[in-house]
C-alpha cells in the first residue's frame, strides 16, 4: 500500500524544533506495516533551512515544495500557522501562495507515484486541497484535524459549504478530541451530522510512548544536579510547546493555590 502523507508541520532532523509527530506517526505506521511505502509531502521552512534534496531515510520518502519568494521569507508553515499569524501579520499576504502551490504539487505527486490513499493532517489548508486533488485524480483521502484548524475558516465566505464538501468527500476523517470535533460539527446541523458522519468520524487521541527508561539513583542525582533541582520536594514536570494555547499560565496559577501541606 502506498500512503502520501501531507502536511504543514514536518521536522527535518532530530535537533529541528518543529513539532515530530507527523514524523513518529510515519515511522510507527512502517514499523507496524513494513510492505507500506510512505511519502510525506510538506512545505519548504526556513526556520528549519529545508534544502532541495530533503535527506532520506528507512522509514518515508520526504518532498517539500516551496510556496513564496524570496524563499527566507517562507515562515507561514512549520511551527504552527495561526502562531506564525499571531506573530507577523504579513503572513496573511501568503496564506492564498500557500494554497496554491500546495495544491499544484500535491496533484503532481499523486498523479506521478498514484498514492492508494492521501491522509492529510489539518483541515486548513491540507484538507481543503487534498479533497480537491482527491476529486481530480479519484484517489481516497482521509484527514485529522489536530485543534482549531477548521474553526480558523468560520470568518470567510463560503466556508459552511467548504467544510461540508470537504466532509463529504472524505473517506474517513477523526479528530484528536471530542471538542476538535465539535468544531467540526459547527458547520453542520445535527441530523446532518448524525446521518453522514456517524461512521466516519473517529476520537483518535495523540499517541504517547508509555515505555518508561530506568532510572537507577546515580541517573536521578545527575538529573536534578543538572537543572539545579531540589532533592527534598516533588517535582511536577510539564511536557509541551510554550505557547499561549497550552496553558501553562493555567497551570502554574493552579499550583500556586494548592496548600502547602499537599
Amino acid at each position: 500500500m502506498k500512503i502520501l502523507i501531507t502536511t504543514s508541520t514536518l521536522p527535518v532532523s532530530d535537533n529541528d524544533k518543529v513539532p515530530a509527530f507527523v514524523k513518529d506517526q510515519a515511522i510507527e505506521l512502517k514499523k507496524k506495516y513494513p510492505d507500506t511505502e510512505i511519502t510525506i509531502h510538506a512545505p519548504h521552512n526556513f526556520h528549519s533551512r529545508t534544502t532541495e534534496k530533503p535527506l532520506g531515510n528507512k522509514y518515508y520518502k520526504e518532498v517539500r515544495f516551496h510556496y513564496f519568494w524570496p524563499f527566507r521569507w517562507e515562515l507561514l508553515a512549520g511551527r504552527g500557522i495561526v502562531p506564525a499569524l499571531r506573530q507577523n501579520k504579513f503572513l496573511y499576504f501568503q496564506i492564498p501562495f500557500l494554497f496554491f502551490f500546495q495544491f499544484f504539487s500535491l496533484l503532481r505527486i499523486v498523479r506521478d507515484e498514484k498514492p492508494d490513499l492521501i491522509y492529510a493532517h489539518w483541515f486548513t489548508p491540507q484538507s481543503v486541497v487534498s479533497a480537491l486533488v482527491s476529486k481530480l485524480t479519484k484517489t481516497p483521502f482521509v484527514f485529522t484535524t489536530h485543534a482549531s484548524d477548521v474553526a480558523v475558516l468560520k470568518g470567510f465566505p463560503f466556508s459552511k459549504k467548504i467544510v461540508r464538501w470537504v466532509c463529504f468527500r472524505a473517506a474517513y476523517f477523526t479528530a484528536v478530541s471530542q471538542r476538535t470535533a465539535n468544531r467540526l460539527k459547527y458547520f453542520f446541523n445535527d441530523r446532518d451530522w448524525g446521518v453522514n458522519f456517524s461512521g466516519k468520524l473517529h476520537i483518535i487521541p495523540m499517541g504517547v510512548k508509555l515505555s518508561r527508561p530506568k532510572l537507577n539513583r546515580a541517573d536521578i542525582k545527575t538529573i536534578t544536579g543538572k537543572y539545579n533541582l531540589p532533592t527534598d520536594k516533588s517535582i511536577v514536570l510539564f511536557l509541551g510547546r510554550l505557547a499561549e494555547i497550552k496553558g501553562v499560565e493555567y497551570l502554574l496559577e493552579a499550583f500556586s493555590q494548592i496548600p502547602p501541606k499537599y
